[in-house]
């Protein structure tokens, strides 16, 4: 197997099909599904309760490579097929996407509470404890 391959797919049904939300083998992704005006069914994923009480979906919908112009229709999907979790980066290049894709979500009438958003720091930015905030900031409330 070579190096940065996925041995094994992560899923998630669509109507009779299942979609690798992250598979090298198979080029696959969530955004070509959305740009042919499929949406995924909504699927119960599991949680983990966190020290505050909070309950957090052990599943993550990671954004890495999701070209701009597509990033609202993935989240979107997410969304509607129950995704509560995110995870992004300013290294991604689409977080500003992603913040008008959630904030849109929350302007339909949903709790922000129900969101997870996750980010990292980036190695030239480890001295900046701003860093997160500042993605934080771009995404919004």
């Amino acid at each position: 197997m070579r190096r940065g391959t996925v041995r094994r797919c992560l899923t998630v049904p669509i109507f009779a099909l299942t979609l690798p939300l992250r598979c090298t083998r198979h080029r696959v992704s969530l955004a070509a599904f959305c740009r042919n005006g499929l949406s995924m069914a909504k699927v119960f994923i599991p949680t983990a309760r966190l020290e505050n009480g909070s309950e957090m979906q052990k599943l993550s919908l990671g954004l890495y490579n999701v070209p701009r112009d597509q990033v609202k229709a993935v989240v979107d999907a997410g969304l509607a097929a129950g995704l509560r979790s995110f995870d992004s980066a300013s290294f991604y290049d689409n977080e500003v996407e992603v913040g008008e894709a959630l904030r849109s979500w929350m302007a339909s009438g949903h709790d922000r509470s129900e969101l997870f958003v996750t980010t990292k720091v980036w190695t030239t930015d480890l001295g900046d404890p701003e860093s997160a905030a500042r993605s934080a900031e771009t995404w919004g409330p």
